[in-house]
């Protein structure tokens, strides 16, 4: 038996009519019906559904045990266990996180006929292209020679593409077409459906547009959570190390103007011990960098940086001079970048709570 005889076989001994299948499942009565006419088996997402409905395991539905009179166990070769209806689960789980409903995009522009939209975008042959390329980058049984045919016809006035079509004739998996009252439609992976979406939205492509070059420039480490978490951390002791220098070094009678450059003062002297320059000659050696010589910073001097600030508070408050501070913060760099260089730091992800 296949899996569809499997099926009928157990609507007859439980008395299930086609009609009540499809109300239990959502699936269309001629879907099923075609399964028994053409001797054809129900798509994947489609099995965890029936099987709730026709009250068996997927073990049962899948092997035939229990139901087939010629099952034999020694047959076969596997069994299905519980573990094996959690993956079932589990990419019906990812089916529904990795495709998007292209009806309900679809009804953004016409809210009652939405498969027409659909219909329409296939049409075009730039969309026919679109999927034969994301078809052959992640679907090693796609038909290209029944591609080659459909794009010969792609763009003729007599051409008519529908998800459906497309499916059968050249084995995509990126499209999907469900049937039923509810779930029902066309769904696409998540590339499919964004494509499809700014060819219905201008304002949604330039979104996207938009969004791109906002993580092109993500890429960059400063951006990274490490490199954030250190930046604030180091943000956070250099507030403690102003203050410390506002208590310590500057006098009520000291102008607005001696303030700011009390407080440059001391963040180009942390400057000048751990990165050997200031703020401006780091600008002036590098006329092409946006931001800042602490923006430039990777993950080792940022760490070094947010313990020289704190240290520095302390040394302040001892009433250190600037010159004396200068040469023990520059000692401590210099000591903890040795250290950070010499550990490994893959070392750290194995302890416990290592993971980041």
């Amino acid at each position: 038996m296949i899996i569809s005889e499997r099926i009928f076989c157990v609507m007859e001994q439980k008395n299930i009519t086609q009609l009540e299948l499809s109300r239990r499942t959502g699936i269309a009565t001629s879907n099923i019906s075609d399964w028994k006419k053409k001797k054809t088996n129900p798509k994947a997402d489609c099995l965890l559904s029936i099987c709730d409905a026709l009250e068996i395991t997927p073990e049962q539905l899948l092997t035939g045990k229990g139901i087939d009179p010629e099952y034999k166990d020694a047959d076969m070769d596997y069994e299905v266990t519980r573990s094996d209806i959690k993956i079932l689960k589990q990419i019906q789980k990812d089916f529904e996180n990795e495709y998007i409903s292209l009806t309900d995009i679809a009804k953004y522009r016409n809210d009652n006929n939405p498969r027409f939209i659909i219909q329409n975008w296939m049409r075009n042959r730039n969309t026919v292209e679109f999927l034969a390329v994301w078809e052959e980058l992640h679907n090693p049984d796609f038909n290209r020679v029944q591609f080659e045919a459909v794009r010969s016809e792609a763009g003729l006035n007599r051409f008519v593409m529908t998800p459906t079509k497309w499916i059968e004739q050249t084995n995509a998996i990126g499209i999907v077409s469900k049937a039923g009252r509810y779930g029902g439609g066309t769904y696409a992976h998540s590339d499919i459906a964004m494509a499809f979406a700014t060819w219905i939205s201008p304002e949604f492509q330039l979104y996207i547009m938009k969004d791109y070059r906002r993580l092109k420039q993500d890429e960059n480490s400063r951006f990274s959570l490490d490199w954030n978490l250190n930046r604030a951390l180091s943000k956070v002791n250099y507030r403690i190390h102003t203050d410390a220098v506002k208590e310590n070094l500057i006098p009520p009678e000291l102008t607005p103007e001696q303030i700011a450059y009390t407080y440059a003062s001391e963040a180009d002297l942390l400057n000048v011990a751990l990165f050997g320059q200031t703020a401006k000659q780091w600008k002036n050696n590098n006329p092409g960098k946006k931001g800042n010589v602490r923006d430039d910073a990777n993950l080792n001097q940022l760490l070094v940086l947010a313990n020289m600030e704190s240290y520095n508070a302390i040394l302040i408050e001892q009433g250190k001079s600037q010159s004396e501070r200068l040469i023990l913060l520059r000692n401590l760099a210099i000591r903890q970048m040795d250290t950070l260089v010499s550990i490994n730091l893959s070392a750290v992800s194995a302890l416990p709570g290592g993971d980041m």
